[in-house]
């Protein structure tokens, strides 16, 4: 899981990999420590 500087969370899944972009770069943090907590 890497979190780029513009905004963007990259998660590398089993075949592929997951981008998520939000507006709002806060969503983005939560979003991001929510995964942590769950992996």
């Amino acid at each position: 899981m890497n979190l780029s500087e513009d905004g963007v969370l990259v998660m590398q899944l089993e075949q592929r990999r997951l981008l998520i972009r939000v507006r709002n770069i806060d969503d983005l943090e939560k979003i991001y420590k929510l995964l942590i907590t769950t992996q």
